[in-house]
């Protein structure tokens, strides 16, 4: 499995080319192209990263646009480094599309069974995972932070979207850019939440300093419910390391923008 790099009306963005070849509209958008200013026109999608609201909707609007989607339809949810998800239709649409205030409150994962629905998450380091079943028709998109993976969030999103009618065993994966394990530095308790949660296996400690690796966690959790290690691609891109690409909450800071993903079956 692997990702290319699209380069379009002055954007550019990640595709995973086996979601590709299963007709889904997808999408992990880097820095490039908007309006906002994190110095210079970056594409921040986030209405809570910058105080000018505008600039979010156009690129939104911009982005959006580019890629075949509605913009107006966009679902999000809140995003509280949880474990809930939340089942998504088309009466959702607009929610977190015109302001972060109509976000889907509590949930850090959306799932949908219904086509044209474009659901859309926002990152800037953590992890983020597109689950589809092209067969079943069911789709998920996870945020996926230190705190959601050792609470097994995308796990559960993956035995909601069975309850659905999906299964695992069939799901094309992809796991988007995030912080590498190089520059993921924890403290002990950290560590400690990793261990219990049976991430021991990638945990470095280097000199004294605890580095976790994210995305190996995702794969392992993904793997131990059943998804085929053939069905997932794993983003080879380090969103601290990448600073031309994409922000990074790590390497920024708090006032940094955010990229986002976005999926919809068409």
């Amino acid at each position: 499995m692997s990702e290319i790099l699209i380069q379009r009306h002055g954007m550019v963005w990640l595709e995973d080319t086996n979601l590709n070849e299963n007709k889904l509209k997808h999408s992990f958008s880097t820095r490039i192209g908007g309006v906002s200013y994190f110095p210079k026109e970056d594409l921040n999608l986030s209405y809570r990263a910058e105080e000018n609201q505008k600039n979010v909707r156009t690129n939104l609007i911009r982005w959006t646009h580019a890629l075949g989607i509605p913009w107006e339809n966009l679902v999000v949810g809140e995003q509280v480094h949880g474990s809930q998800a939340a089942v998504v239709t088309m009466e959702d649409f607009g929610r977190g599309a015109f302001t972060s205030n109509e976000a889907i409150n509590g949930v850090d994962a959306l799932i949908t069974r219904e086509k044209g629905v474009p659901l859309m998450a926002f990152f800037a380091d953590c992890v983020p995972v597109i689950l589809f079943d092209a067969k079943r028709g069911v789709l998920g998109l996870v945020h996926a932070g230190w705190k959601g993976i050792v609470q097994k969030n995308t796990e559960k999103a993956v035995r909601s979207m069975e309850s659905l009618g999906a299964r695992s065993s069939s799901m094309q994966v992809y796991i988007g850019p995030s912080i590498g394990k190089n520059h993921f530095m924890v403290g002990p308790e950290v560590q400690s939440a990793f261990q219990d949660a049976g991430f021991a296996k990638w945990i470095d400690v280097i000199d004294g300093d605890i580095y976790i690796d994210l995305q190996r966690c995702m794969l392992q959790s993904l793997l131990s419910i059943g998804v085929k290690e053939e069905n997932i691609t794993v983003s080879s891109y380090d969103t601290w390391e990448e600073e031309t690409l994409f922000f990074s909450y790590r390497r920024e800071g708090s006032q940094t923008g955010r990229m986002a993903a976005i999926a919809m079956m068409s």
